[in-house]
């Protein structure tokens, strides 16, 4: 782990690339220390030697591999052999049919010509598997998607690998109204995005919603649930449907012009209305008001079970998408971050947020040596996740294995930088040839660690550490807005 006496004694020194080596089976990196490891989770995390090490399981991707109690035992033992101590399973993916037999949806029993036998339920072996290995065992669910676009494209024909497309074309008048040129329209029609983004605003989408929660909750008891990258809006252009005007305009306290008080369409662009602020921090209101009523759920059901989210890196491009998942006393020098705005923050209803930190170049110093911009690096991305939250939950950086193909020495130092900047790392995906780079993680990870999460009462001490900072007047340090790539993790 890096050490705070190092960073102690490079702040003596106007040079601020520190070499650094969190994991003393792989090669060195080259860290800014005023900002690499630096936040009270940081802190805690060295203290107590805890580490989150998470392999990501798509549900759609990985059937053929986890479609028989065999292979999932054969699984796990060279998960927990290579030293990974955290698998998240993806058991409800875009399309909105799920991994286990569900009361809520269809099964999935085949996608892209692999197979999972009907009635099999995969989750409870992974469940029991990873019990007997000492893993914790986190479920994903994607929560206002209900269908993929592949799926609708091929639906009908003879040789379609998808099947069903989802429960959200069924329902048309459930899917999220987005804005475009051409006027108001649910998201199904001309879809531009795979999955079909529902609307997070209709009580029935979101009694769905719970439903899952407590489906999976009761079923299999987590040691963590998470949403994917889908808890949250179809993008800036959405919801406009009824019922967020209506909604709005009480918020607001006055009678609109739709959508024209909150932007327009120019030629080239958008012009915002007079309610643009207003309705950015509205929207992640509404999806933070909500994040309280999963969280009871959640509780109701399965006591134990840590609630978290996936998220991209980039947090300048959130709020397009209402998710706001930093702590609600974040300064910053967003333009969005508004009181308001500010005041939406998610961190503190979660126990853990993941963040996708997909870039194929490391660190800063490295960018910097390539020419290339530095904010578009692993290390920025973990050291900006990290600000955001201000303690308030664990943060796991993310990288995407199929980034480092035939690059090993780039996985390494991908790895570095992560458990240089934030809590924990996560390896998405099995299915990105994983078997190449077995070698790789047994080396990172051969001291082994447990995960953070796993410690509810650290996080409660690491929060109260940051209470009493901010209570006692001391500042940190700048934020450092170091803009990464739009999208990126997305």
């Amino acid at each position: 782990m890096i050490g705070i006496i190092a960073f102690a004694l490079a702040a003596q020194n106007s040079n601020r690339f520190l070499s650094v080596k969190p994991f003393d089976g792989l090669p060195a990196i080259k860290v800014d220390y005023r900002y690499a490891g630096t936040s009270f989770a940081d802190t805690a995390c060295r203290m107590h030697r805890v580490q989150g090490r998470v392999i990501w399981i798509d549900g759609t991707a990985n059937l053929d591999r986890i479609n028989s109690a065999e292979k999932i035992h054969a699984l796990l033992s060279k998960i927990d052999e290579v030293g990974f101590n955290t698998v998240v399973l993806d058991v409800k993916p875009i399309v909105g049919r799920t991994l286990y037999p569900s009361s809520l949806t269809e099964q999935m029993t085949a996608w892209k010509g692999q197979t999972m036998p009907a009635g099999f339920d995969p989750v409870i072996v992974f469940r029991r598997e990873a019990s007997r290995l000492g893993l914790s065992f986190c479920v994903s669910l994607n929560a206002f998607s209900e269908g993929h676009s592949y799926a609708k494209r091929d639906e009908g024909k003879a040789d379609s690998l998808f099947g069903d497309p989802g429960w959200g074309y069924k329902h048309p008048e459930l899917q999220t109204v987005v804005y475009r040129r051409d006027g108001l329209k649910p998201a199904g029609d001309g879809q531009t995005q795979i999955p079909l983004m529902m609307n997070p605003f209709d009580p029935q989408v979101q009694q769905r919603v719970l439903s899952f929660v407590r489906e999976v909750a009761e079923k299999y008891a987590p040691d963590a649930m998470l949403f994917d990258d889908r808890y949250r809006f179809h993008g800036l252009d959405s919801d406009f449907s009824p019922i967020a005007k209506a909604l709005f305009e009480a918020a607001m306290k006055t009678s609109l012009r739709w959508p024209e008080d909150v932007y327009r369409y120019t030629e080239k662009g958008i012009e915002p209305g007079p309610f643009f602020d207003d309705w950015l921090a509205f929207r992640a209101d509404h999806l933070s008001r909500f994040m309280g009523d999963v969280r009871l759920t959640l509780a109701k059901a399965s006591p134990k079970t840590q609630l978290g989210i996936y998220a991209g890196s980039w947090y300048g491009d959130y709020a397009k998408y209402g998710s706001n998942y930093a702590s609600t006393a974040l300064q910053a020098g967003f333009p969005f971050l508004t009181s308001h705005y500010r005041a939406t923050g998610l961190a503190p209803k979660l126990d853990l947020l993941i963040t996708g930190c997909y870039y194929r170049v490391a660190t800063q110093f490295d960018a910097l040596k390539l020419g290339a911009p530095i904010g578009q690096t692993v290390e920025a991305a973990g050291i900006v996740s990290d600000r955001v939250v201000r303690d308030q939950c664990w943060v796991y950086g993310g990288l995407q294995l199929i980034d480092f193909k035939d690059n090993p020495r780039g996985l390494e130092n991908a790895l570095q930088s992560l458990a240089a900047t934030t809590q924990g790392v996560m390896v998405f995906d099995l299915s990105h040839g994983i078997d190449d780079f077995w070698p790789v993680f047994a080396r990172a990870f051969r001291d082994r660690l447990s995960a953070p999460h796993n410690n509810p009462n650290l996080l409660e001490t690491v929060r109260k550490n940051r209470k009493e900072w901010d209570k006692s007047g001391k500042k940190d340090r700048p934020f450092p807005i170091l803009e990464g790539a739009p999208g990126i993790g997305f």
